[in-house]
């Protein structure tokens, strides 16, 4: 195929980046500290979703949700926002803490979605965390296997794995959520 178009709407390097489930939008991330959404169809920017990241701090993962109410952009401040995909309003912000003995900014590096769920994993300098959008208390289970942050994340139908730099792959039972599943 060839190249139909080209968005020149980042300031600085895209970081990641998401379809949308039903192929029509895409999400970026930045290391302008924005997320940017747009229209495939039309070729249009939509909206600038702005983090809270400041100076040389980067958008390390984007998604949405498979129910296509959520947007995240997670980035190296340790922090997941969650965005209505409708409205574009900020809903959440789903915070890791960054352990005292890790000096070097990485932030949360990865999101995966439960499908058909309101359940969201993160990875982060202070291992994966379990989300529940729809809780008044969203964080369900925090995972502190690893001794260094937690670099990716993937989950199969019955599992969730996770590697680190500290050179480990975990699996995880996705069982921990069966009752909310």
């Amino acid at each position: 195929g060839s190249m139909i178009h080209c968005f020149k709407d980042c300031k600085r390097y895209v970081s990641c980046l998401q379809a949308s489930v039903d192929g029509n939008l895409v999400i970026s991330g930045s290391a302008d500290q924005n997320c940017y959404l747009y229209d495939l169809r039309s070729a249009d920017l939509i909206t600038t979703l702005k983090t809270s990241l400041e100076g040389e701090l980067d958008v390390n993962a984007v998604t949405f949700s498979p129910c296509e109410r959520y947007m995240t952009c997670s980035g190296e401040d340790n922090k997941t926002l969650v965005f209505d995909r409708r409205t574009y309003k900020l809903l959440h912000i789903l915070s890791h803490t960054r352990p005292e003995a890790y000096q070097a900014q990485q932030g949360v590096t990865s999101a995966k979605w439960i499908g058909g769920t309101n359940l969201l994993y993160t990875g982060g300098e202070d291992g994966v965390n379990l989300w529940d959008l729809e809780s008044p208390k969203p964080l369900v289970n925090a995972f502190k296997a690893h001794k260094s942050p937690v670099s990716c994340l993937d989950r199969s139908e019955y599992f969730l794995v996770s590697g680190g730099d500290d050179s480990l792959v975990n699996i995880y039972s996705d069982r921990s959520c069966a009752n909310m599943c």
